[in-house]
């Protein structure tokens, strides 16, 4: 059963790498319009959907890894969208608190454990988009140091130096309990990745599609600077979406490299292009339940 599962794994990695490098090699290729053509919609479209099970694969492996069962593909499914919506209600802690309950009970998991897997999770989204988004915009040896030798001393920190007894030491062992999750972290890292390299893929159709001609650099700068706006609104719990925070941050880089309008045009086509799938999930989850009368636990 382990082979089996691990071969999965495999499949599905072997499954992103072979949409991100289609994708990608259709980036200059297409047709430079200034509006957006029935080709390019379903491009955005086929970026979405890698999105997608980039972020369905993380959580998967996430609760594989950790609570040592597997989920089912629409519980999967269902979970990722919850996460996805409830980050548009003030303290997005929503999402996270309702997908861990929904675990709850599920192979002896307390309410605190399985939250805990989705706050994991969401860390490992964060430090991964940050490192990608700083490599990407600085370009140079040191930033590649920076993101190599990070990880290294937040592992460190976190894992070998003693937080001693009490509060502290309890919530230790907590997280050394949850990345004891051998092959499946890697493989929630691995998926982590391809989400966030969607979300620059997506940033490079839209900055093309609104400035033809722009060159690679600009455009390999542009998805950057989206990945830190995104990993910076992340953080900005009072904002629904972070939004205001995340435009805000693209605007201030961008602007750099193109115009405040351009820039500005930009993020806010990107911000329409994720609420209508945020929207379009929404909705398929609906129907999901509603159809099936469907449980979040799956029971």
């Amino acid at each position: 059963m382990r082979e089996k599962i691990r071969w999965r794994g495999i499949l599905f990695i072997v499954f992103l790498l072979v949409a991100f490098f289609f994708l990608a090699s259709k980036l200059d290729s297409r047709e430079e319009l200034p509006v957006l053509s029935q080709t390019q919609v379903l491009y955005l479209i086929g970026i979405q959907v890698m999105a997608l099970f980039a972020a369905m694969g993380s959580w998967w492996a996430a609760v594989r890894g950790v609570a040592k069962f597997s989920l089912s593909f629409h519980l999967v499914f269902i979970h990722v969208v919850i996460l996805q919506l409830g980050k548009y209600i003030p303290g997005k802690v929503w999402g996270v608190v309702v997908r861990g309950a929904a675990l709850v009970g599920k192979n002896g998991l307390s309410l605190s454990q399985a939250t805990a897997i989705t706050v994991w999770e969401q860390m490992l989204v964060l430090l991964i988009g940050a490192a990608i988004g700083v490599c990407c915009w600085l370009q140079n040896v040191l930033a590649v140091c920076l993101v190599v030798v990070a990880p290294v001393f937040i592992w460190l920190i976190l894992f070998k130096w003693s937080w001693g007894g009490g509060f502290l030491g309890r919530w230790q062992l907590r997280l050394t309990e949850i990345v004891d999750g051998g092959v499946w972290q890697w493989l929630v890292a691995v998926s982590i990745v391809f989400s966030w390299l969607a979300v620059m893929l997506a940033v490079a159709v839209l900055a093309t599609i609104l400035m033809p001609g722009v060159e690679s650099v600009t455009l390999l700068k542009l998805s950057a600077a989206m990945v830190i706006a995104v990993a910076v609104g992340f953080l900005a719990v009072f904002a629904p979406g972070g939004i205001g925070v995340r435009e805000g941050v693209f605007v201030a880089l961008a602007s750099q490299l193109i115009s405040m309008e351009d820039a500005m045009i930009l993020v806010l086509s990107h911000r329409f292009v994720l609420v209508f799938y945020d929207l379009a999930l929404g909705a398929v989850m609906g129907v999901f339940l509603v159809s099936s009368d469907m449980k979040l636990s799956g029971e």
